[in-house]
């Protein structure tokens, strides 16, 4: 079974929102974090967690089993606590029970991240309801005003809105995928956030009018891939990495708030030295008065043979019929076009100015361990 499987459950049994924060706190006193807070913060990765099972202690082992590992468990195996709340959790569409009585989740990891609680897809090729490195990477450098409006683009299972919902007045996540955008509800009720949360089903800024916030975050998909190909949809950003991206920074004009400021986080091409796209990063800020803020963290190669280029390479083959040696060299011209050997990873501050203008923070170091970070 997969989380699609179970939307219609997601939909429609909003009266338990109210149980849900419990399964937060079982898993709390139970001391599930502090397994899972063992493994690198950053980096979340299911291999790592599976290899230490044997450390987990046994009283923590079927709920790590069932939440982390994502195996199937008898439910007379979980804590009382816990077996309690099975009913609701089922009629949730987060657990499923097989005829033998075994229990398992519909493809879902629960994670505690910075103070919440998050259910995502488990790590895997082809996500939909996408949480990853640059899921954290932009959540460490987020900064929602206290007291204020706060806004989350291409929210995911909403680790950005739930982060600005601590300290904002009101947080509002979009999300055009209406099953990642139930999750995210999910998660809001999981956190006791969700009398402060909106989740809006849609494409970027349409279903928000005019309305205008203090802060902006955005995960956008961001991997520069060849337009003719498909790629998993929660990953591709258009020949540059940045179809999405320039969406976004052309709406922040009507959308953010005097004083606020947006944070985007992406990837694009480079020779190994600066991103090609600088020139269009600046023409942006100069079209819309933008203040933009370039923070280049990282250039990996991106020629055949490459770690990272045969990576998208089997990425995307996993994702359609066309022969992954037709998708190499359809990737190794379009780079050749663009004249790229490199991938670049960076961040996009935002603000309003009178006259736009766009600044570089360069700490890249070519083919540097790391992607997001400087190691």
């Amino acid at each position: 079974m997969n989380i699609q499987d179970t939307s219609h459950a997601i939909i429609n049994n909003t009266a338990e929102s109210v149980k849900l924060p419990l399964l937060a706190d079982t898993l709390t006193e139970l001391g599930y974090g502090e397994f899972f807070a063992c493994f690198n913060p950053l980096s979340p990765r299911l291999q790592s967690w599976t290899r230490m099972r044997s450390c987990v202690p046994g009283h923590l082992r079927a709920s790590v089993d069932l939440f982390l590992f994502g195996e199937a468990v008898e439910a007379g195996r979980l804590p009382p606590a816990l077996l309690d709340l099975v009913p609701m959790l089922k009629a949730r569409g987060l657990l499923s029970e097989t005829a033998q009585g075994f229990l398992h989740t519909p493809d879902l990891v629960l994670l505690p991240v910075q103070g919440n609680w998050l259910f995502c897809q488990r790590p895997q090729v082809n996500p939909t309801l996408y949480f990853g490195d640059d899921s954290l990477a932009l959540l460490m450098r987020s900064i929602p005003r206290s007291g204020k409006t706060a806004l989350d683009l291409c929210a995911g299972p909403g680790i950005q809105t739930l982060h600005a919902a601590r300290f904002a007045d009101h947080s509002v996540g979009v999300e055009i995928n209406p099953v990642a955008a139930d999750l995210a509800r999910i998660n809001m009720a999981l956190n006791r956030l969700d009398h402060k949360v909106e989740i809006l089903c849609g494409s970027l800024f349409a279903p928000l009018g005019t309305r205008r916030f203090d802060s902006v975050t955005a995960n956008p998909p961001l991997l520069p891939f060849p337009e003719e190909i498909a790629y998993p949809f929660v990953g591709h950003g258009g020949r540059d990495g940045l179809v999405i991206t320039k969406k976004i920074l052309a709406g922040l004009p009507v959308h953010l708030a005097d004083g606020g400021h947006a944070q985007i986080v992406g990837t694009t091409l480079s020779d190994g030295i600066l991103p090609t796209t600088l020139d269009t990063l600046e023409a942006l800020a100069e079209a819309h008065d933008l203040g933009l803020t370039m923070s280049v963290m990282s250039h990996h190669l991106l020629t055949p043979g490459s770690d990272y280029f045969d990576g998208l390479v089997a990425t995307a083959s996993s994702n359609t019929d066309v022969p992954p040696a037709q998708i190499a060299e359809a990737f190794a011209n379009m780079l050749q076009e663009e004249g790229a050997t490199h991938l670049c990873a960076f961040f996009l501050h935002a603000a309003h100015r009178t006259v736009g203008d766009l600044h570089l923070i360069d700490v890249a170091a070519v083919d540097e361990p790391g992607l997001w970070y400087i190691p």
